[in-house]
């Protein structure tokens, strides 16, 4: 049943991330870095108008919570395909590359 395979992975996921500490905080931290060194410091360079608002932090926080979202879920999936049997790795949509078959 695909609840228990979720549960597994998930319970997998938790235990490398747990093992991996640094990993954990790279994530918690790079949005802040982004935050700090591209909207506190582009934001005096950016004209309001073409931003469409005065508060350049407010509008590139969308898009750093929607980058840190992508990339941490790419990352989170990629020991998921890594470690699997080769004989399955046409099954994983994200391994149906050329080199991993």
């Amino acid at each position: 049943m695909w609840s228990q395979e979720v549960l597994a992975l998930s319970r997998r996921w938790l235990l490398m991330t747990l093992r991996e500490r640094l990993n954990l905080l790279f994530s918690v931290l790079q949005p802040a870095v982004w935050l700090v060194f591209f909207a506190g410091g582009l934001g005096g360079a950016v004209d309001a108008r073409v931003v469409g608002t005065a508060d350049y932090i407010a509008f590139a926080v969308p898009g750093v919570i929607a980058f840190t979202v992508v990339g941490n879920g790419v990352t989170a999936a990629m020991p998921c395909c890594s470690t699997r049997r080769p004989d399955t790795w046409t099954s994983c949509s994200a391994c149906r590359s050329g080199a991993a078959r």
